[in-house]
Parts: structure tokens; C-alpha cells; sequence
């Protein structure tokens, strides 16, 4: 070898040696930057897991969860959500298709990795060297805390939290712990959380109903819930269906290759059709919206004492949360057929009353709220509206505050005067005089119609044809003001709703509400107890706890007796059956009711009930505006009433709306004068009596003695003299006005069109009877035309003649005597009754009594002395009920001065 050549050899190797020198350092120089690097590297991680947020495992428990509405037989009525609506589902209750369509295309290792996909993760880092940018490869797991824990950006930060948080997840949760968190939290759009959600708004199904192809649906939605909306690419402005289906088979051809399905499934799935549902669930109103915002409003108030919350905007916000949030089960009243019933004939009725003048108001005017709940208080349905609602929390007439009317008259009026010992034959003066007490500018109320004064009315008579007059004496007189209110707040009326004051109380100007209205009828049909009244009957939160019982947790309490109750009823009852409140009726079954129309047609109403409900209707304009003329409770409220009620009473037999009688309850039967108002005396017509029942600390202590029986003689128009012709002598049944009576204000011929046997003149029948015709200062009452007997007539004069010859000659013949005093035969006693010319008898010094000779062939009494007020008379006796007060004695004209005749026109 040449030296040349070995110092080739020798470069060479130098040089190998050189660069592997270099290799090494760089190696080692590498090496140095690497761990430099790494330590770095493991500190900037440590340091972001550090600031990764705690795992709280309680967040995937307190989730916000859907609430629900039962009817009161347990059935579900309506979901009930806020921003999230989310059902949760047991992974029981989740097919096991559904889940493996999840797995397929979002972690087909779930079941493998520790919250973690290496392998998954490789991938996605070359690509996303490739690509410049960050694609994703979160596991399960990882979606599930990155949705529960993290925010949505997309950073290596993020990335290396979700990851830690990931893997903590794994070592507290089972796999299946985790899938069923993951399948009802993931976002499906349009306020859909959670497969259950989602398979109810997307295709209206439970999760046990889904076909395959819909399951793949949902499962090819969670990458990008907007992009992938079925809803969105079936019915939105531009047919994108296709973009669904290839999600679909992209999902089934996932689950194909992981072998969750065969081939014959493959193939099947990817030729099924889809039905998506038009309207997202959030859009919805939910059903039978008026009632279950009612009770909304209900459980809100509820959740804010239990949580001691403050009753204002936050307060009510808060609560609002509460309830759509936390998934609770709240059970109502609801009656679903009452439901529907009521908001069909409500919606439907082609009668309502028009205005009496146009209208600009958008809505359909006038309006109607409508309300039925059991005589216990429960609130079987409710409407607020002429239309169904459109939109959430829109106007409910049911709980806003209106004018009632008359129908306030049993609660405000007539029940607390019952109460308070009155009776419904009571006598009030249904006349146009003062009311003393009275606080309104008239000295008394209009009538409906201006008119119907009829003078005596019991309070019975007054409810049936509801006469404000009567209420008003009744609650001016009777029960008082505040009396009155304390009563309506027992029956459950808000008091800022009560006007205390005459118009407010008798004539129903108070605004309360249908509801409470309702609630105050209620408790008289159900034996004076006042329920509150209640559409949630207990709440259940997510864990099964009862948080809310109102079954036996609301406002209970005695207001009126039953047997207080049982006369109102009845009262009531005859309202329905012939009075303002006829239209009511519902054949076959037993009907108590009120009507109402306010002042100047501003609003009609019925309220009533029945053995087993309550119902209130009224129809009034939102801005007060007037009714047609002529609108009435009787006419356009109560046909509206039985409208539904008949209905909803189909099938329902008739019993006693208090299951108990009156003599049950200690009422008593008794005769009245229905003038007087005392128990009717022997001298009372039986046409001028009435027969009702009583408490028996209510039954009237006196018996009337303002009626009696007197004798006229009717050419003269007095009473009768000693030689008043039998013929002449006419006996009537007469009333005497007491000093104080409200009708001495009215002027005669008023007085004798409601009093037709008013006698004037005289107070008592013991005024009449102290009448002496020998008294110079009587005689002027007394037959001024018959003062002398009668001639004889010419055949009785030849009679008598013929017969004083016969007892002459028979008085020749022997054995006869001359001298035998003549015996008087005439059998009528005139002659007896004469002293002189110019005196009458004593034993004729009374008068009008009916104890007259000349008449006692009519009078069934003999005795002379008529001390006795003229009780011994026979009320039986020729009642001249035709006869006027114009055959009266003229008495009533002159009355000389002796304070017979003290009332003035």
C-alpha cells in the first residue's frame, strides 16, 4: 500500500471519526434541549392542569332538568322548561341501538381508553400539522367535561384540561355512569339537551319508540348540532335534507363497520323516510295553557315561602327558575275534559252581547273568563279569553279583578244576614224611600230598569228577582259595612278587591276576581266552609321528595253555618228556578245561582253550582266600555253557564247539594205575614202570608196584629150604624199601618198599588174597636145616611092589623082573656135596638169590629164587648180582596183633627 493511499485512509477515518463526533454532540446537544424542553414543557402543563377547574361531580346531578304537569289523575299534561329542555333518562331507559349509534361515530373505543384515545389522538395531531389547524378527537368522556366544566374555545390550554379532567372522570365514574351523563347532556340545538328531549321535538316520540335511521339521526347531530337540524334542513326556507341523510348513513355505516348492526339493517335504515316535526317543542304553547299558568302563578307563590324568597321581581324570578329547572313533577286539579269543554264553548259562543258602540281594540271585544272548580275548592278548569292564548303569560280575566254585580249580593249581603239571625222571610220595603245609613248620593238604589218597586218583600223575594233595593236595606240595616267585608275576606276576597261602601258590597261595584268569586260560592255549597281554592295539589322534585303539599296545607275555615248554608241554597235555588237566573237551568239536575250586570251595562256575570261544581262566567269589555243596552246577567251570562255546565254534567245524577235536610240541621217551619213580617195572627189572609224556614233564634217573637176584620156599610162608606140595612153591611179584611212605617212617606195611591188592604186612618184594630158611636166625637166615623129605623112596609102593617083583630075576637070567647099582653113576634131584633129617635143604643157604642147586629149573620160573634182589638173576628169572613181603599170609610179624608190620618202625600 502506497503512503499515499494510507494517508487517504487515514483522512477518511479521521474524518469519520470527526463527524461522529459531531453527530454525538449534537446528539447530546439534542438531548440537553429536549429535557430542557421537557422539564419546561412538564412545568407549562402542570402549571394548566393546575388552572384547570375542580371536577365537581354534583354538576352532573343538578344538571337543569324539565319540569312536568300532571292532571289530577297522574297523567302528564305538559312539559314545562326554560333555556334547557332536558328529560333525564336512565341508560335502562336508552335502547341499546342508541347508545352504540353515539359510540360508533363519536368513540368507537369508549369502552377501552381511560378517558383518553392515544391512538385517536395521534391522528389528529398529524392532521392537524397538515392542516394548520386544531381538529378535534375528544373522547365521550371528554365532551362530557368539556360541556359540563370548560369553555367552548379551541385551544391546546383547553385541550390538556379536558384531557386531565377526562382521565379524573374515568376513576370516579363506571363507563356507564359516564355514557348516561354524556347522552343527557350533550346539546341537540333549538333548546334540545339530552336524547329524550330530543327524540320528543324532532319526531314527537319516546326514546323506546325510535326507528334506527332516527336514532342515527340524533346520534349524527352532537358534531354539529346547527349544521345537521333536521328541522332546520326539512322544513326551513331551503330543502337541505340530503345534508341529514348523509349524516345518517355516514352514522349507520359506522355502526356497520363496528358491527352494532348487519348488513340487511345497513340497507333498510338508509332507505326509511324521516317525518320531522314542524314546530319546535320551545315555540309551543304548552296544552291547556290557561289552566297551567294558573298554576304556574300558584307553585311560583308556593316556592317563594318555602324558600323564604322576597315577593317581588327578583323573588319571582328566582322561583321562575326554580320550577322550570329542577325537573319537578307537579300534580294539579286539572279536570282534562272540564278543560276542554270550557275552552270550546268558550272560544265557540256565537252569543255574546254586542257594544253599543265600535270598537278599535285589536282584540276581539267584548270579552269572557270563565272558571269550574269541585264544591271543595278545587280548580277544575279555567279560561281567560274569547281565543286561545297564543303566546305564554298572556292576559288571564279569570284572576284579574272586574265587576261582578249582583252576583256579590250572597256573599256580601244575604249569607252574613242569615248568619246574623235573619231569615229569607225577612221583610224589607222594596219602595223608593231613604235609606237612612245609606252612603252613596241617592237616598236609595235604582232597580234594575229604574223600576219593580213592589213594596213587602222578604229577602228571599229580593234575592230571586235581585232587587237592589232590598239588598241594600239588608246590608245597611242588617249586617253593616264592615261587617259585610269581614265576611268576604273569610270567603276568601283579596280586601284591596273590596269597595266598602253601599255600592260596592250590595250592588257588586267591588272588581274581585271569577276566581275568588268562585271560591266564595264554593264554600257555600259546601256547608258554609271556605277551601281555598287550589290547582296544585302537591310538587315532587328530582329525587321523589314531596317539597309542596297543598292537599291539607291551604286556608280552611267555617264562615257561614250549614244551616245558614242550606237556606242560602235554597234561596239560591229559586233564583234558577223562576227568578233572574232561569236561563241557568240545566234539566235534570238541581241549580243555585246568581246573576249580575253592572251599571250601565259595563259587564255581565253568573256564578252558581251544582251538587258536585262551582261555576263563574262574566263577559265584560278589557277597557270598561258599555254593552249593548238591554245586556243582562240573566240574558247573556247564564245561557253561556249552562252552556258548559250541561255539558260537563252529562252522565252525573242528581242528589242534594248539602246531602242534608233542614229539619237535619235544626231549621223550623213557620207562617209569617208577609206584610208585617211577624207570625202570621188569625186576622192575616192566608194570600198575605208566606211559609218559610227559620233558625229557631231566628224566628219573629210577635204575631202580627196590624191585620184585622171590619164592617163598611157601602152606601156611606162608615162603618155601619144600628139601622144599616143587613144587605148594606159589607165585611173586608183590612192592614193598619204601624206610626213608624216607611209607607206613611209614600202618598196613598202608591201605598194601596203594594198594600192593596192598607186601611188608612187608623194604626191598630184597637183604635177601631175603641170607637163609641154615642161619642159625639166618634159619630163622624160612623153611617151617616142610615140614622133612623125603617118605616114599616104596608103589607106588614095589614099583617099586624089582621092579627091584632084575631087575638080580639078570640079574646070574646070563653075561657079567653081580654087583657093578655101582646107577645112581640118579629124575630129581628131592630126594635130592641132603639132608644129614642135621638139616641142609639149603648149596647151598640163599638164599631167596626164585627160585632153589629145588623150583620151578625156574616160574623161569628156575639160578644158585645170589643175590647179585644178584634182578634175574636173570623179572618174567613167576605174577603173583599177586589175592593179598593175608596170604600173605605170617609174617615180617611176627615180625620178631624185626632191624628187618625198623620201620613201625608
Amino acid at each position: 500500500m502506497s503512503h499515499a493511499t494510507r494517508v487517504e485512509k487515514k483522512k477518511s477515518k479521521a474524518a469519520k471519526n470527526k463527524n461522529k463526533n459531531i453527530f454525538k454532540s449534537v446528539a447530546l446537544i439534542t438531548l440537553v434541549i429536549l429535557l430542557i424542553a421537557g422539564f419546561f414543557a412538564a412545568g407549562v402543563v402542570k402549571s394548566i392542569i393546575d388552572s384547570a377547574p375542580p371536577l365537581d361531580l354534583t354538576k352532573i346531578e343538578e344538571q337543569s332538568q324539565t319540569s312536568f304537569f300532571y292532571d289530577q289523575d297522574g297523567n302528564p299534561v305538559t312539559e314545562y322548561f326554560g333555556f334547557e329542555n332536558r328529560v333525564w333518562a336512565s341508560l335502562d331507559e336508552i335502547p341499546d341501538m342508541l347508545q352504540k349509534a353515539f359510540i360508533a361515530i363519536e368513540d368507537k373505543r369508549f369502552m377501552e381508553h381511560q378517558g383518553i384515545d392515544i391512538l385517536r389522538i395521534g391522528g389528529a395531531f398529524i392532521n392537524n400539522l397538515k392542516g394548520g389547524y386544531i381538529q378535534g378527537a375528544s373522547t365521550i368522556t371528554q365532551q362530557l367535561v368539556k360541556t359540563l366544566y370548560l369553555t367552548p374555545e379551541r385551544s391546546y390550554n383547553r385541550k390538556i384540561q379536558e384531557a386531565y379532567l377526562a382521565i379524573k372522570l374515568e376513576r370516579e365514574f363506571t363507563k356507564e355512569q359516564i355514557l348516561e351523563a354524556y347522552l343527557n347532556t350533550i346539546n341537540f340545538e333549538e333548546g334540545n339537551y339530552g336524547v329524550k328531549a330530543a327524540a320528543k321535538d324532532y319526531f314527537g316520540k319516546e326514546l323506546n319508540e325510535l326507528t334506527l335511521k332516527e336514532m342515527a339521526v340524533l346520534a349524527g347531530l352532537v358534531r354539529n348540532p346547527s349544521g345537521y337540524n333536521p328541522r332546520r334542513n326539512y322544513h326551513g326556507e331551503e330543502d337541505r335534507r340530503h345534508i341529514t341523510e348523509d349524516r345518517a348513513q355516514l352514522v349507520l355505516k359506522a355502526m356497520l363497520e363496528n358491527e352494532f348492526i348487519t348488513q340487511q339493517q345497513y340497507e333498510e335504515a338508509v332507505a326509511e323516510g324521516l317525518h320531522v316535526v314542524k314546530e319546535a317543542t320551545r315555540l309551543k304553547l304548552y296544552d291547556m295553557a290557561p289552566f297551567i299558568e294558573y298554576a304556574i302563578y300558584e307553585v311560583r307563590d308556593a316556592i317563594i315561602k318555602l324558600k323564604g324568597w322576597q315577593d317581588h321581581k327578583d323573588g319571582r324570578q328566582k322561583a321562575d327558575e326554580f320550577i322550570y329547572s329542577n325537573g319537578l313533577k307537579i300534580y294539579t286539579t286539572l279536570d282534562k275534559n272540564i278543560q276542554k269543554i270550557l275552552e270550546d264553548t268558550i272560544y265557540n259562543w256565537e252569543n255574546y252581547p254586542e257594544l253599543q258602540e265600535g270598537d278599535d281594540n285589536p282584540l276581539i271585544q267584548p270579552q269572557a273568563a270563565a272558571v269550574v272548580m269541585d264544591n271543595q275548592g278545587h280548580i277544575k278548569g279555567i279560561v281567560g279569553g274569547r281565543t286561545p292564548p297564543t303566546n305564554k303569560r298572556e292576559l288571564n280575566r279569570a284572576i284579574s279583578p272586574v265587576m261582578m254585580g249582583s252576583t256579590i249580593k250572597p256573599v256580601a249581603v244575604y249569607g252574613p244576614a242569615l248568619e246574623e239571625g235573619k231569615s229569607p222571610a225577612t221583610i224589607y220595603h222594596n219602595i223608593p224611600v231613604k235609606i237612612e245609613g245609606w252612603d252613596l248620593q241617592q237616598d236609595f238604589p235604582k232597580n234594575y230598569g229604574g223600576g219593580s218597586y213592589s213594596g213587602p218583600t222578604s229577602m228571599r223575594e229580593g234575592l230571586r228577582r235581585s232587587l237592589n233595593i232590598v239588598a241594600a236595606q239588608t246590608l245597611t240595616y242588617d249586617v253593616g259595612f264592615e261587617r259585610s267585608k269581614t265576611y268576604l275576606q273569610g270567603l276568601g276576597i283579596d280586601p284591596s278587591h273590596i269597595q266598602v261602601n253601599g255600592s260596592g258590597l250590595a250592588l257588586g261595584t267591588s272588581s274581585i276576581t271569577p276566581v275568588e268569586l268562585a271560591g266564595a260560592y264554593s264554600a257555600i255549597a259546601n256547608g258554609g266552609v271556605f277551601n281555598e281554592p287550589i290547582s296544585v295539589l302537591k310538587v315532587v322534585d328530582r329525587d321523589g321528595n314531596v317539597i309542596i303539599d297543598r292537599t291539607n296545607n291551604r286556608v280552611h275555615r267555617k264562615v257561614f253555618s250549614e244551616a245558614t248554608s242550606w237556606m242560602l241554597v235554597d234561596m239560591m235555588k229559586d233564583a234558577v228556578k223562576s227568578g233572574t237566573g232561569q236561563n241557568a237551568q240545566i234539566p235534570g239536575m238541581t241549580v243555585a245561582g246568581k246573576t249580575g250586570t253592572n251599571s250601565d251595562y259595563k259587564g255581565v256575570a253568573f256564578a252558581g253550582f251544582t251538587p258536585y261544581y262551582t261555576g263563574v262566567v262574566w263577559i265584560g269589555h278589557d277597557e270598561g266600555k258599555p254593552l249593548a243596552a238591554g245586556a243582562q246577567g240573566g240574558k247573556h251570562a247564564a245561557p253561556l253557564w249552562q252552556a258548559f255546565m250541561s255539558r260537563i254534567h252529562e252522565g252525573l245524577e242528581d242528589r242534594d247539594i248539602l246531602g242534608k235536610g233542614p229539619e237535619e240541621l235544626g231549621l223550623v217551619q213557620k207562617r209569617v205575614c208577609k206584610i208585617s213580617g211577624k207570625l202570621a195572627g188569625p186576622n192575616c189572609p192566608s194570600e198575605d202570608t208566606i211559609v218559610d224556614w227559620f233558625n229557631p233564634n231566628s224566628v219573629p217573637k210577635g204575631t202580627c196584629t196590624q191585620h184585622g176584620t171590619i164592617q163598611v156599610c157601602s152606601e156611606s162608606g162608615k162603618f155601619p150604624g144600628p139601622y144599616c140595612p143587613e144587605n148594606l153591611v159589607t165585611t173586608k179584611s183590612v192592614y193598619f199601618l204601624e206610626s213608624d212605617s216607611p209607607y206613611r212617606h209614600l202618598s196613598r195611591d202608591q201605598v194601596r198599588k203594594w198594600i192593596p188592604r192598607v186601611y188608612f186612618g187608623f194604626n191598630s184594630m184597637a183604635e177601631v174597636s175603641s170607637l163609641n158611636i154615642n161619642n159625639p166625637d166618634h159619630q163622624k166615623y160612623f153611617c151617616h145616611i142610615h140614622t133612623e129605623p125603617p118605616a114599616p112596609e104596608i103589607d106588614e102593617q095589614i099583617d099586624e092589623t089582621l092579627e091584632n083583630l084575631k087575638d080580639f075576637f078570640e079574646g070574646l070567647l070563653p075561657g079567653k082573656g081580654k087583657n093578655k099582653n101582646k107577645e112581640d113576634k118579629d124575630s129581628k131584633p131592630r126594635g130592641n135596638q132603639r132608644g129614642d129617635q135621638g139616641n142609639w143604643s149603648n149596647e151598640n157604642k163599638n164599631a167596626g169590629n164585627g160585632n153589629n147586629n145588623n150583620s151578625n149573620k156574616s160574623n161569628n160573634s156575639n160578644n158585645s164587648d170589643n175590647s179585644n182589638n178584634g182578634n175574636n173576628s173570623n179572618n174567613s169572613n167576605n174577603h173583599d180582596n177586589s175592593s179598593n181603599v175608596n170604600q173605605e170609610h170617609s174617615t180617611e179624608q176627615t180625620d178631624g183633627g185626632n191624628n187618625h190620618n198623620n201620613e201625608e202625600n
